[in-house]
């Protein structure tokens, strides 16, 4: 059996180069999905200490920490307990420890995890700035993220990876189909067979394959089949 050969950030981890996995592991920040945090240490000085773990010297500690924290839109929280803190601003701070050193890889797990829509919109903004300048390697079970975060995908099923590309191509080889949501005005609360074909018509002279899959009161979701598929 052949030995393979496998490198983090330019560094053997294969095990066969002196240092290999010591250097590695100095260039990588890792996100975990449950927050690393001290509910009774403050942002400021959760970032301090994770810092000085990192080996920032004392004299510039203070500057590099107060960048992050901008760099984080944690600065009207920073000096509070990060257990008062709300789940996307402790996902932040979490991002925050992972960041420090400026690590050339970064491994996030489940980055919005337990956040609100608007809470999961800034952490993605805030990973995409982040992802300019480093690999950065996202685990998620929401498509979603995945389209909004990563240019190459793979999934996994039962440890095992099944397909890896870009979304695109994951999208036209795999995709059955698309699921079109629509939702009516206020006023047309109680929808009638009419009015629920007129709606649907609408939908057909753009999309003529698609078919009505379920009626929640306004809400209207349609199946269309992917042009593969047809």
């Amino acid at each position: 059996m052949t030995l393979s050969t496998k490198y983090v950030a330019g560094h053997d981890i294969s095990g066969r180069v002196p240092g290999g996995v010591v250097n590695a592991r100095k260039c990588i920040g890792f996100c975990p999905q449950v927050d690393p945090l001290l509910d009774l240490m403050s942002g400021r000085e959760t970032l301090s200490f994770f810092g000085r773990l990192r080996g920032i010297p004392d004299q510039k500690l203070n500057d590099y920490v107060s960048t992050l924290i901008d760099a984080l839109t944690l600065s009207p929280h920073a000096d509070k307990p990060a257990g008062t803190y709300s789940g996307g601003n402790k996902r932040k701070l979490s991002l925050g420890i992972a960041l420090i050193g400026n690590p050339q890889v970064l491994f996030i797990d489940e980055a919005s995890s337990g956040m609100d829509p608007l809470a999961r919109r800034k952490m993605w903004d805030l990973i995409s700035n982040v992802s300019k300048n480093r690999s950065v390697v996202l685990t998620t079970h929401s498509m979603e993220e995945a389209e909004a975060l990563c240019s190459r995908l793979t999934i996994m099923v039962a440890g095992q990876m099944k397909c890896i590309g870009s979304v695109q191509h994951l999208k036209s080889t795999y995709l059955n189909g698309y699921t079109v949501d629509l939702q009516c005005s206020m006023g047309a609360s109680k929808l009638d067979v009419n009015n629920v074909k007129k709606q649907k018509h609408v939908l057909e002279t753009a999309l003529p394959f698609a078919t009505l899959a379920e009626q929640h009161n306004r809400l209207l979701r349609f199946f269309t089949p992917s042009m593969s598929s047809n």
